[in-house]
Order: structure tokens, then sequence, then C-alpha cells
């Protein structure tokens, strides 16, 4: 990933509150990263944005996500290998 990606332009672009669940919906339309699967993984392992629930399900507060996205992007130590290892060592956890 680019280290020069910076997702500020989303503060006008997205709603207050972003649903997980209609994540990949707005990677469509705004050009966010990554697929809801990939969340998904990332939240099991605490590596992703923080959350909230509401009505059961993951919401996303718009600064948090957008803080979280330009930290993650700029972030040069993470790599896809490292965070499949991580899920797997959180998925074999009794």
């Amino acid at each position: 990933m680019s280290q020069n990606v910076k997702f500020d332009f989303l503060k006008t672009e997205l709603p207050t509150l972003i649903w997980r669940s209609r994540w990949n919906e707005l990677a469509e339309k705004h050009g966010l990263p990554f697929k809801r699967g990939y969340l998904q993984n990332l939240d099991s392992i605490g590596k992703g944005p923080q959350k909230s629930h509401l009505r059961g399900r993951v919401v996303y507060q718009r600064t948090d996500l957008i803080t979280w996205l330009n930290d993650f992007v700029s972030n040069s130590d993470i790599d896809d290998t490292n965070l499949k290892q991580e899920f797997l060592k959180q998925k074999s956890k009794p």
C-alpha cells in the first residue's frame, strides 16, 4: 500500500456512523481499501478501527475510521502475512 494515501477527504463523504455490514458498498463508492471480510479479520485480532455495537452490529465512527485508515496505510511494518498468522493464532486459542 502506498504510504502517501490520506483518507481525510472522506470527512465530507462518509456518514457519521459506518456500518461494517455495508463496508463493501461504501468501499466501492468511496474508494476505501479492503473487503469487509478482511476488515472483520483485522477486528478479530485487535488491528481494526475502534468499533461500537449498535443493534447487534458493528459500527465505526467516521472520525475513528479515518484516523485508523491514515495510520494503518502509513504503517510500514504491517504486512498481510503477519496479519494472517496473528489471525490464525487468535482463532486457535481455546
